[in-house]
């Protein structure tokens, strides 16, 4: 499969998924596929976890069938920091993501020019997998970078409704 030449999908913070799903097949008339828990391994995300070690974490989410580019929709954690944090990101457009050959050569040079991480997720060869930027003042957007070997576990997830067991690092 070839990486897309832009943007994969939005990711959109919602306070209630099942709201958000219903505004968005009567509104613009998007299906989505059923939401899921999501749990990634290896999740460094200082803001929830208070370090910079890796932890086990857990996302709710939810895939629209039409695209690409798709709309991922995360509900939002109620009284928690970071990632999905609704009191520090509030609701609506979190990220675009794109899927890149090295997440970590993208870090390298997002540091070079002073981009900071929300997170990321290391694989079980300490690789990361996937990393969020911090906002950027200019767009007040967050860029999620994906490395390429998630691109078809992702779709297949997208398409089929299965989600990925990718190893070790997302179940």
């Amino acid at each position: 499969m070839q990486l897309p030449r832009t943007f994969h999908h939005v990711g959109v913070l919602v306070p209630d998924m099942d709201e958000a799903i219903r505004w968005f097949g009567d509104v613009l008339g998007v299906t989505f596929r059923a939401p899921e828990r999501m749990v990634t391994q290896r999740r460094v995300d200082p803001g929830e976890f208070g370090d910079e070690e890796p932890h086990e974490g857990v996302s709710y989410l939810a895939w629209s069938v039409d695209g690409p580019p798709y709309y991922e929709l995360a509900e939002a954690k109620k009284g928690c920091a970071g990632l999905h944090s609704l009191e520090q990101q509030g609701p609506g457009l979190h990220h675009v993501a794109r899927y890149v050959p090295d997440v970590d050569a993208e870090i390298r040079r997002l540091a070079d020019r002073g981009t900071k991480l929300q997170g990321r997720v290391l694989g079980p060869d300490g690789r990361t997998m996937v990393c969020w930027t911090e906002r950027a003042p200019e767009t007040g957007l967050a860029v999620e970078y994906l490395d390429e070997r998630l691109l078809v576990p992702t779709q297949a997830w997208i398409e089929t409704g299965k989600r990925p067991d990718v190893g070790g690092a997302i179940r």
